[in-house]
């Protein structure tokens, strides 16, 4: 099956169908790539409207984000 590399665009005999990728080094790029376009997310504080950067993926790291305090107002975010 002929498919198109989904990093470097180029043509390629895939073995599958899910087969994205024409080798292993593009799969490597394509994920680091992908981790580098990963901004950091803002918070806007319910409490004094203030918009902060955080410095860390509340998702990824449960712990920073469960002992976040708001630095202008020092309101704590419950989930």
């Amino acid at each position: 099956m002929q498919k198109y590399c989904a990093y470097c665009e180029k043509p390629f005999e895939a073995k599958g169908e899910n087969q994205k990728f024409c080798s292993r080094g593009c799969f490597k790029l394509n994920y680091i790539r992908s981790l580098k376009a990963e901004k950091p997310p803002f918070f806007l504080c319910p409490n004094c409207g203030e918009n902060t950067e955080l410095k860390f993926n509340p998702k990824k790291d449960k712990g920073l984000w469960e002992n976040f305090i708001c630095p202008i107002c020092k309101f704590k975010p419950t989930d």
